[in-house]
């Protein structure tokens, strides 16, 4: 993996981390946070190509709270 995806990757962990709710994550364009087809998994994205797939364990009625796991650093498109 490169260097430049890792200390991105990173970068958004710390991002999420300093989110206190969802908001604060959808406010952040660049991340292009999004619900995946078919349930419960989000991601954001690295670049064009790397995106972070993450789990979150909504912990408020209004799911604008939770606690996020992620699970995958995968690439979405291109080579």
């Amino acid at each position: 993996m490169p260097k430049n995806i890792t200390d991105k990757m990173i970068d958004t962990i710390l991002r999420l981390q300093s989110s206190t709710n969802i908001g604060d994550i959808w406010k952040q364009r660049s991340l292009r946070f999004e619900r995946l087809q078919g349930g419960e998994r989000y991601s954001v994205r690295l670049n064009i190509v790397w995106r972070l797939e993450m789990v979150i364990n909504w912990i408020d009625g209004n799911c604008s709270v939770g606690i996020i796991g992620i699970t995958e650093l995968s690439r979405h498109y291109g080579d």
